[in-house]
């Protein structure tokens, strides 16, 4: 069973961010009939994507309770769910979308599949984005939900390229140890792998699927490479703690309390204090899988982004 293009309506939560822009594109316009329902916080994203999708229904909530969760979720065959990252409560946002679509499922019977994207290594507790997604796994993997879990690794779209490049003495600001190891995938990849998922379906039932392209490598290697791409040595400079966290703060959702707020800062702090010592190695053959060819390097993305 693959996706019904002619009947299926397709939920795609955190419809603005980084995932879902690169998901859309191969879902979008692909079929004529195809429905797609998108779920956003803001007026600004709300906005955007009315005038990037127009055919698509955007709808501005959040699933912060269960009710909220079941409107999203009404009449939806097949959801991409993406949680509030270092939010408090995230696991029980996962949770109330997972019991919305159980309800789905065994009463109606229009709800098909769960696509959830995780973390790489959600069993990495002491950082609370990374329990918060294990406990959906869970909730996911003891349910009789057809589901499958995406488990990303570091985000090479977290890496500002393009200014990095734009600058005449270009600097990447670190935001904790540039000699811990990762590795990468883009979101290139990861948005056509995903439409892999969503549109194959039955084939792709109860998987768990670590997402990772490149070998290990720290941020001095990285910027290494950037600097031989675009022909200018690029300087790391690592930032305090204080001003990263900050950083966080422009990606927390418009109208969000004040005590969730410092939460969130709270979790992202943790986050980076454990990147200190210890980052993400996952690795790249099943990707490949997904994708049947070989995924995007981090030069390959560099290359793409800057040109």
């Amino acid at each position: 069973m693959t996706v019904d293009t002619g009947n299926d309506l397709v939920l795609i939560t955190a419809a603005s961010g980084k995932q879902a822009s690169a998901l859309l594109p191969h879902l979008y316009g692909k079929w004529e009939r195809l429905r797609l329902r998108l779920q956003c916080i803001s007026d600004s994203s709300a906005a955007r994507l009315r005038e990037q999708y127009p055919n698509a229904e955007v709808v501005q909530s959040g699933f912060a309770d269960l009710f909220s969760a079941r409107k999203l979720l009404d009449g939806v065959s097949v959801c991409f769910l993406i949680t509030p990252g270092f939010h408090p409560r995230e696991a029980q946002h996962g949770m109330n979308m997972v019991d919305a679509a159980l309800e789905s499922y065994h009463s109606t019977g229009d709800f098909k599949h769960m696509v959830f994207s995780s973390v790489l290594h959600p069993i990495k507790t002491a950082m609370a984005n990374h329990d918060n997604k294990r406990t959906v796994e869970e909730a996911l993997a003891e349910s009789d939900l057809p589901y499958t879990v995406v488990q990303p690794t570091q985000l090479m779209d977290n890496v500002p390229i393009k200014m990095i490049a734009a600058q005449e003495k270009p600097v990447f600001p670190a935001r904790f140890k540039p000699a811990t190891k990762f590795t990468l995938v883009s979101c290139y990849d990861l948005g056509e792998a995903v439409a892999n998922i969503i549109t194959q379906r039955e084939k792709h039932f109860f998987a768990t699927y670590q997402i990772s392209a490149t070998p290990p490598m720290d941020f001095y290697e990285g910027m290494s490479l950037v600097s031989e791409v675009i022909g200018k040595n690029v300087k790391v400079q690592r930032i305090p703690l204080e001003d990263a966290v900050k950083g966080f703060e422009s990606t927390i959702p418009q109208g969000t309390d004040e005590r969730d707020k410092e939460a969130i800062k709270r979790n992202a702090a943790r986050m980076l204090v454990y990147y200190e010592s210890q980052g993400l190695i996952g690795n790249a053959n099943v990707l490949e899988m997904l994708l049947g060819r070989e995924p995007l390097g981090w030069r390959g993305w560099v290359e793409m982004m800057v040109k």
